[in-house]
């Protein structure tokens, strides 16, 4: 939201980027349905598009675990191995493969729970965004606070910049 308090009213968004750091790794990711829109209602569209993506992963991920948890159960049983028992790296089977491949599911369904908390939370890291601007906004944006960099790019005779956001 603070984006709207300083980005010049007569620039023009052509895309935004952001990222989620979690315990588990970080993401990376843009947004370009920028066109004939106000900042505020980028923002809101962005958020929305991936917060319904976060929350559908984490379903399907949830799905996928119950999937490999039944199957893990089910390869102990046939082998009357312990399902809990720690992967052998000297002799993996397909059980351990199930246990490689449910610690894998659950990273990432761990990352995408934390990325839907920040986002609940109302910390979504808007880390960039890439716009038209008058070299006046351009000085005028690089010397903000909330500015880490501006990028001046040139091409087509048009002058885009991307201002980098601190976090």
């Amino acid at each position: 939201d603070e984006l709207a308090t300083f980005l010049p009213e007569s620039s023009e968004i052509i895309s935004e980027f952001h990222f989620c750091a979690s315990t588990v790794k970080t993401e990376y990711g843009g947004y370009v349905d920028c066109q004939d829109k106000s900042v505020a209602q980028i923002q809101s569209d962005y958020y929305a598009e991936i917060y319904e993506m976060i929350v559908a992963s984490i379903e399907a991920q949830s799905n996928l675990l119950s999937g490999v948890e039944a199957r893990i159960q089910e390869e102990a049983e046939l082998g009357g191995l312990d399902p809990s028992a720690e992967p052998d790296p000297d002799a993996p089977s397909i059980l351990d493969s199930y246990k490689m491949e449910r610690e894998s599911i659950v990273a990432d369904l761990e990352h995408m729970r934390q990325q839907k908390e920040s986002m609940d939370a109302g910390l979504f890291a808007v880390s960039g965004v890439r716009l038209r601007a008058k070299n006046a906004e351009i000085a005028a944006i690089a010397g903000l606070p909330q500015v880490l960099a501006v990028e001046n790019l040139h091409y087509d005779n048009n002058s885009v910049i991307t201002p980098i956001i601190l976090a």
